[in-house]
């Protein structure tokens, strides 16, 4: 007979565990019915060792235990962590918002660039090439009707522009030095677009544009009719000039363009102020023979 340590029932020998709480049986009181298991062996009888006993079998495996996910749960010596998410998945989830704050970062830095740095579109519209001083010290040399793109600081508000008579003429001290101070007094945001215009304010300025079809040198008077002594020219323009910017003059409702030869005759524009043109302030003439009286 075998015996449970822990609640004292009693089994068959070939059981090996307690049917009540699971305890691994041990040997029991000895059997009334089987007194010759108990009784000493005669001498010279065999004894058996227990060591010589067939095996027994091997216990039935337990039943298998479902845990919950919260708290680690004690079977057969081993501990069952708690479940955790992949850090994989956690990854994605930091994903959104950080490309969210580095596409903030990018929109708030090209913001701060336009506004700290607007693009002025520079446009010449004067009669001839004008110079152009921007606030670096660079210069930049912008023919009739071109443009420029200049970005600029925000500190930066004022550029000079000037422009100068043609090379080919000799102009006299009543041509104007044009030169004008372009000034920002608040930049706008992104693109700025600002034209270099003749007139300044109330102050109107007369560009004529001569061309010389005679045979000789041109003497030429601007808003003046006296004949000049000496070299009282306003410009000389040799025969066969187009076009020649010899300056900028002032704009009055009078104001006219006389042109002189070498042997006196001359030839009048008068009242000029009309064909002048908007924004740029010039006046193409032409001189040819006939209008000095020679065919």
């Amino acid at each position: 007979m075998k015996q449970c340590p822990q609640c004292s029932r009693t089994y068959p020998d070939s059981t090996q565990f307690c049917g009540t709480d699971g305890s691994r049986l041990v040997a029991g009181p000895p059997d009334a019915a089987d007194d010759s298991r108990w009784k000493p062996q005669p001498p010279g009888e065999r004894v058996i060792p227990p060591s010589s006993s067939p095996p027994l079998p091997p216990p039935p495996p337990p039943d298998p235990v479902i845990v919950s996910a919260e708290a680690p749960v004690v079977d057969s010596g081993a501990v069952t962590p708690p479940f955790r998410p992949s850090r994989g998945k956690r990854r994605e989830t930091r994903s959104g918002p950080i490309a969210l704050i580095a596409g903030l970062v990018i929109v708030i830095g090209g913001l701060w660039w336009f506004w700290a740095h607007p693009n002025v579109e520079l446009v010449n519209r004067l009669a001839t090439t004008a110079t152009v001083t921007l606030p670096s010290g660079d210069i930049v040399a912008l023919a009739p009707g071109a443009h420029h793109s200049v970005r600029l600081n925000r500190r930066e508000r004022a550029m000079r522009w000037q422009v100068s008579p043609d090379r080919s003429v000799t102009p006299s001290a009543a041509a104007i030095d044009r030169t004008s101070r372009i000034a920002f007094p608040s930049l706008p945001l992104g693109r700025a677009r600002v034209e270099l215009v003749a007139d300044a304010g109330r102050d109107r300025f007369l560009a004529p544009l001569i061309t010389n079809r005679t045979s000789g040198d041109l003497c030429i008077l601007v808003n003046r009719v006296e004949r000049p002594t000496g070299p009282r020219c306003d410009a000389r323009v040799p025969p066969g000039s187009r076009d020649v910017f010899i300056g900028y003059y002032p704009l009055g409702s009078n104001s006219s363009v006389r042109a002189l030869r070498q042997d006196g005759a001359g030839a009048t524009y008068p009242q000029v102020a009309g064909q002048v043109r908007q924004g740029s302030g010039a006046v193409p003439l032409l001189f040819a023979d006939r209008d000095f009286g020679v065919r």
